[in-house]
C-alpha cells in the first residue's frame, strides 16, 4: 500500500504502528529506545507520538545491523499508552 505525506502518494515509504509498550524502558521514562524492523531506514523518517508529528530534535535514530533505532530524548517522556507511528523511506540500494 502507497503511504501518503501531507496528502501526497509516497510509494517508497513504510509505515511501523508502535505503541510506547514496545519501547524499553519504563513506562513515563526519558531516553526510551523503540526498534523498528527495517534496517533501510533512512534520514527521511517522521515520528509521531499520539498522531502529533515531532521535531527531529525530540529523537535520536541510529542505523544497526539487525534493525534501526529511535531513542525518544529527554526530556520527552513516552508512556506505554502512547501511539507511535514511524513512516520512513525505503532506500534504493
Amino acid at each position: 500500500m502507497t503511504q501518503q505525506i501531507n496528502g501526497q502518494d509516497a510509494p517508497n515509504y513504510v509505515r511501523e504502528d508502535k505503541s510506547g509498550s514496545d519501547c524499553n524502558g519504563v513506562d513515563e521514562a526519558v531516553d526510551r529506545v523503540l526498534t523498528l524492523a527495517n534496517v533501510k531506514l533512512t534520514a527521511n523518517e517522521r515520528v509521531y507520538v499520539d498522531g502529533t508529528l515531532l521535531d527531529t530534535g525530540r529523537y535520536t535514530v541510529s542505523h544497526l545491523a539487525a534493525s534501526s533505532t529511535i531513542t525518544f530524548d529527554d526530556p520527552l517522556k513516552i508512556f506505554d499508552s502512547q501511539d507511535i507511528s514511524v513512516i520512513y523511506q525505503l532506500d534504493a540500494v
